[in-house]
């Protein structure tokens, strides 16, 4: 009785000093650095069309409008929510144009649209493109590609705006040409500061990807989730448990969203977020104005824009699905009339409107003082916390040290906590099995060991006598093995090392068991290494206590709050 009543002290005792350790900070790896929520404003992106030439314009205005007038007029009548669209001349199919055509080939016109973007709190543009679809193509072989690399150039000149690429799929092109196109998108682009990094991926859009099968879009994520962070576009009748499995995200183009005639919309939507934070992953809500495609396509179909009232409605409707960013359709496809550019029939109303959602938007208080909203993990270290792992190195005030090495001994604490949820207490059916413990003042840390030994995830650091080590740092290797078998059972032998191997700094000579674990670590999705040209695993660097919560969230799919 005794022994179960000091065993609970000392645990209680251990974890108070676990909380206050404090080692000097440590550099988070490479594979670490970059997670797309970097501040307490929500994240809103605007899809933006790269297809804005002299040429379409007349394409879709048609031979019978008045090119010459200044001002241009409105080339076509609606109620006052858009509505009821009557165009004023043959062949015409838009509802709205500015005072004088544009096309986006001339300089200054997409850092214009960028400005403006960004003045209105928008953190980013979801760039349309699409290539050629050959091995050969190059920066000139399709007009979207040199707008696409100066809309990246305009973004680094007026800094603070990161896009993505939404891959467009219009023409439902087959899955050689699309997993050619994204190759030569990394090839060309992927070294742009301004296309955003989600764990140290470039952000492609896989838009319309609902419109082929599970093979297709297997073959084109096993294509490219190496090197891109691959977000899927389904619907709720085609997200499926398999198609989250190929994607790192998930967003929906719904550019009709109707919150007046279909109010079940928003529960849809939550449905649609649920299931996707619920396999771990992100989710983008979808964002719109009003809609109406009648002169483009002869539909019947018409969303009212309400004077900002239809995008409030979808704004306020669509939180309930906790996004983790919004998918704003659109800054410019003004032919579906879902467009927020400020042009003549709306002005600026619009842009306004999305303005003043996003300011309005709460910040909140982050959990722990050394970990802002900015924190490139805050949110990893927040699920973190959330979940119970760990209440962080300091209560008053809160902190979480993200830089601090995370010892082996503390290693066994997550984990434990991690299997068998925060309020765990370890209970090993034998003591002192360790010559290295108890030690002196740190007697909290023998339970946790020696249950976490007695589990199998572990086999000590040493033989005759049996050791720990409780004090030393885990490695990037180790936590591999570690991580790899409280997931998958003490028994857990990964698959034979590769040849060639994955890693360039891998295997280590002495050292050889390391191969299989880290790169099944790697296959498994929990790291993307720790740099790439050539890419590296840096299997003896330290792993901090940031990095430790990131591995873990993403090894157990703790959804991210």
């Amino acid at each position: 009785m005794k022994k179960t009543i000091y065993r609970i002290m000392s645990s209680i005792m251990g974890l108070v000093l676990l909380l206050g350790s404090y080692t000097p900070a440590q550099a988070i790896q490479a594979d670490m650095s970059v997670d797309a929520q970097t501040s307490g404003t929500p994240r809103v992106y605007a899809y933006y069309y790269l297809w804005w030439s002299q040429n379409h314009w007349r394409n879709k205005l048609g031979s019978n409008y008045p090119y010459t007038a200044s001002p241009l007029p409105l080339p076509a009548t609606t109620d006052a929510d858009g509505c009821n669209a009557v165009s004023q001349y043959a062949g015409n199919q838009l509802l709205d144009v500015p005072s004088a055509l544009y096309s986006q080939d001339d300089a200054g016109r997409i850092e214009k649209d960028i400005r403006d973007a960004q003045s209105a709190g928008i953190t980013g543009f979801w760039l349309n493109w699409a290539g050629d679809g050959t091995t050969t193509q190059n920066l000139t072989s399709v007009t979207y590609t040199p707008r696409l690399a100066e809309a990246f150039a305009a973004s680094t000149r007026v800094g603070g705006f990161t896009n993505w690429v939404s891959y467009k799929v219009a023409s439902l092109q087959p899955v050689s040409h699309i997993i050619n196109d994204l190759n030569f998108l990394y090839a060309q682009f992927g070294s742009q500061p301004s296309w955003e990094r989600i764990d140290g991926r470039p952000v492609v859009t896989f838009t319309g990807s609902r419109k082929y099968s599970d093979a297709d879009v297997l073959a084109v994520s096993n294509a490219v989730r190496d090197r891109m962070f691959l977000v899927g576009d389904e619907s709720r009748l085609t997200l499926t448990d398999a198609r989250l499995a190929m994607f790192d995200a998930m967003t929906y183009y719904w550019s009709s969203q109707d919150p007046y005639g279909n109010p079940a919309s928003f529960d849809q939507m939550k449905t649609m977020g649920d299931k996707v934070h619920a396999a771990g992953k992100r989710w983008y809500a979808p964002l719109n104005p009003g809609y109406n495609s009648s002169l483009l396509d002869g539909g019947q179909s018409c969303i009212p824009r309400r004077n900002g009232e239809t995008l409030r409605a979808v704004w306020n409707g669509n939180a309930a699905s906790n996004p983790d960013g919004w998918g704003m359709i659109s800054w410019n496809e003004i032919a579906e009339n879902t467009h927020i550019q400020p042009m003549q029939k709306w002005g600026n109303t619009y842009v306004n409107t999305l303005a003043s959602l996003i300011n309005a938007a709460p910040v909140g208080t982050p959990t722990f003082t050394d970990v802002p909203f900015s924190h490139p993990f805050h949110r990893h270290i927040e699920a973190f916390y959330e979940r119970g792992i760990t209440t962080g190195c300091s209560q008053s005030p809160s902190m979480y040290c993200p830089d601090s090495n995370v010892t082996r001994a503390t290693m066994a604490v997550f984990i434990l906590r991690t299997r068998h949820g925060a309020s765990h207490i370890p209970t090993p059916t034998q003591t002192n099995m360790f010559a290295d413990l108890p030690v002196t003042g740190k007697e909290w840390m023998q339970p946790w060991v020696e249950e976490f030994y007695q589990s199998g995830i572990t086999t000590g650091c040493g033989n005759n006598p049996l050791q720990f080590c409780p004090e030393n740092t885990v490695t990037r290797a180790t936590m591999a093995v570690f991580l790899l078998r409280a997931k998958h059972g003490p028994n857990y032998v990964p698959p034979a090392a590769a040849n060639p191997p994955i890693f360039a700094d891998v295997p280590v000579a002495g050292k050889e068991w390391m191969q299989p674990w880290v790169e099944e670590f790697y296959r498994q999705g929990y790291t993307t290494g720790c740099g790439t040209a050539p890419l590296r695993y840096c299997p003896e660097s330290a792993v901090t206590r940031a990095a430790m919560a990131v591995f873990i969230v993403r090894a157990f799919n703790i959804p991210l709050p």
